[in-house]
């Protein structure tokens, strides 16, 4: 930020993945969560736009103005800070959206069996099971867990009702499978945003009929577009997915 005229002039440095996606910037005179109700010294600005080359912005004087920056991201090399003349910071877009909010295992691989080992993959007899199980109510939401295209969305008598999103992490093409689904709120070559509600788990498929309490959402991460082979360990693939990924679920707590 410097001054042009007696005049903020503050310079934002995006990372080319933000283009085109919506951020929120609000300069503040009190703290992050304000409103825009008239105060002693004026107004609070809160302004929600998408990110273009050249975009006007708000401008109030050097001495009285603290930035804050809210937008989808996981690297910020500043943070709730000041910024003065000179600074200036870089967002680095996410790379990843968990499928479901809540990340971990099924554990009831039967009605009266508790082994969550064999929701994880290859956790069955000679290393079967080629994704994992998540642990999801019916009707709990299913996230776009990349950016990309429905590559398919097909119903069969085995994985009920699906979606396959072709998107890439960390630069590598990969196809995201769901399967089990009650509903889908989207189709066949339908774009998707990373994080976007997708559709709602259930026990479609083979997993109809179940006890409640094995509800769970099936997921798989493939190299290639084939409905065979070519599956990969998402614990191993995923950084993010192995880091909030919960093991050894509380058996009262899946019911």
């Amino acid at each position: 930020m410097k001054l042009v005229n007696n005049q903020n002039q503050l310079t934002i440095i995006f990372n080319k993945a933000l283009k085109g996606k919506k951020v929120q910037i609000e300069p503040y005179r009190n703290k992050p969560d304000i409103d825009q109700s008239k105060k002693a010294g004026g107004y609070d600005y809160i302004k929600s736009t998408t990110i273009k080359a050249e975009a006007a912005a708000k401008i109030t004087k050097l001495d009285t103005t603290k930035l804050w920056l809210e937008t989808q991201c996981d690297d910020c090399t500043k943070k709730d800070k000041e910024f003065l003349n000179g600074s200036f910071f870089k967002l680095k877009a996410i790379s990843w959206y968990n499928p479901l909010e809540k990340m971990e295992l099924r554990g009831w691989y039967t009605s009266t069996q508790w082994t969550p080992i064999k929701s994880s993959y290859g956790g069955r007899t000679g290393g079967k099971h080629s994704g994992l199980d998540l642990y999801a109510p019916v009707g709990t939401s299913c996230y776009a867990c990349v950016e990309g295209f429905i590559y398919d969305d097909y119903t069969s008598t085995s994985y009920g009702k699906t979606i396959t999103i072709k998107g890439k992490y960390k630069g590598t093409t990969y196809y995201f499978f769901y399967a089990h689904l009650s509903s889908r709120n989207v189709k066949k070559n339908d774009y998707v945003k990373i994080g976007d509600l997708i559709g709602k788990t259930g026990q479609s498929g083979n997993a109809n009929g179940q006890a409640a309490k094995m509800a769970h959402l099936h997921f798989e991460i493939r190299t290639k577009g084939t409905k065979i082979g070519n599956k990969a360990n998402p614990s191993n693939t995923v950084i993010e997915l192995r880091k909030s990924l919960i093991t050894n679920p509380e058996k009262t707590e899946q019911i």
